[in-house]
């Protein structure tokens, strides 16, 4: 894992939860040094690392493949408004095509 690729994802966790530096460190770590670490400037320890992920509750699944979750979330999300819409709007065609490419998909994650 990469120094800036932890900056990124506890900048980005920060700025979910609309928290200042000072807030989202709760003490653990200056925000000039923690600052440093957004930018990628400088490492953090693991067990401050931890604290802060701790602290914030963190779910740091999110940190090891970030990219594919996000992507997977954002299909399936789409897919659920798609649903919804269709649903609404009794639309039975989409429905159906909705589940048909469902089906595509899953056996696509199965074969592969």
């Amino acid at each position: 894992m990469e120094r800036t690729e932890i900056g990124k994802f506890l900048y980005q966790e920060r700025k979910k939860r609309h928290l200042t530096q000072k807030k989202f460190l709760g003490g653990i770590v200056s925000v000039s040094q923690y600052s440093r670490v957004e930018s990628g400037e400088q490492d953090l320890r693991t067990s401050e690392f931890f604290k802060i992920v701790q602290l914030n509750h963190i779910n740091i699944t999110d940190l090891l493949n970030p990219k594919d979750q996000r992507d997977s979330k954002e299909l399936e999300d789409k897919k659920l408004n798609e649903l919804a819409v269709a649903f609404y709007e009794r639309d039975l065609n989409k429905i159906k095509q909705i589940e048909e490419e469902s089906k595509k998909m899953m056996v696509l994650l199965l074969y592969y």
